[in-house]
């Protein structure tokens, strides 16, 4: 039903706030039909800008214009209920998904508090972590800057001994990514966070991670799990030392 005073496309659009040529293409999707004057020039209804409104509001939430034009052509309240669904789930995905990134910037903005406090280590909880290696480069690439991802190095806890550590690395997960990909999932746990200056490549050994062993004794602590070694900020001139996290998974002795 057309009731109303009639705009042209300039009044419909500072009304509604959808420019021009996205009015144009909501008609081209067949989700307004305004009726025309003699001289070619679109009248829009009251109708017509309710459903370029909603139509707006719909793709707001992830929904394809083409879909949104079946929905409307339906009118079927069974029809959108199925499709708000759809929506809600992927909502809550894309809610997650900031919520994970909202963690990686409150344990950067730590990090980068104690460099610019002059904070040797501290105590820190970490939520489930999933560790996959590096193993296939052409898929791991796709993961890269997924879900807050971070590059790690990892060092078994059964190599703490060795003087020499195998040079694993891989990326570190908020949460599972897919299965073509092994990975090693940690659950929620206390970790001691230790800052350090490292030269660019350099090879980790083990008399650079016993001092930490040892603060981390003194402090009445041991370390019960895999250790984690994270560059945070590289100097992209001279490359002479990049700041690095050294994370300790740890329980009181």
């Amino acid at each position: 039903m057309r009731t109303g005073k009639l705009m042209n496309i300039k009044q419909a659009s500072e009304y509604t706030g959808i420019s021009r040529d996205m009015i144009r293409f909501y008609e081209k999707k067949g989700i307004i039909h305004p009726a025309r004057k003699k001289n070619g020039y679109r009248d829009y209804s009251s109708h017509d800008l309710l459903l370029l409104v909603t139509a707006r509001q719909y793709s707001c939430l992830g929904i394809e214009l083409d879909t949104i034009s079946e929905l409307l052509k339906q009118n079927d309240p069974e029809v959108f209920c199925n499709e708000m669904e759809q929506a809600v789930s992927r909502l809550k995905e894309e809610q997650l998904r900031l919520l994970q990134q909202m963690d990686y910037a409150e344990n950067m903005k730590s990090i980068f508090r104690m460099a610019s406090e002059g904070i040797d280590h501290e105590i820190v909880r970490h939520g489930e972590l999933y560790y996959y290696p590096r193993t296939d480069v052409r898929y791991f690439a796709d993961l890269y800057g997924y879900n807050s991802a971070r590059p790690a190095f990892l060092i078994r806890n059964e190599n703490l001994e060795l003087e020499e550590y195998p040079q694993e690395q891989g990326m570190l997960f908020l949460k599972p990514v897919g299965s073509k990909l092994t990975c090693t999932s940690y659950q929620e746990g206390t970790f001691m966070h230790f800052l350090r200056r490292f030269q660019p490549d350099i090879v980790i050994g083990r008399n650079m991670i016993l001092p930490m062993i040892r603060t981390i004794e003194s402090e009445g602590y041991r370390v019960c799990g895999d250790v984690f070694i994270s560059m945070v900020l590289g100097d992209s001139c001279t490359r002479e030392e990049d700041l690095s996290t050294v994370e300790f998974e740890i329980s009181e002795r």
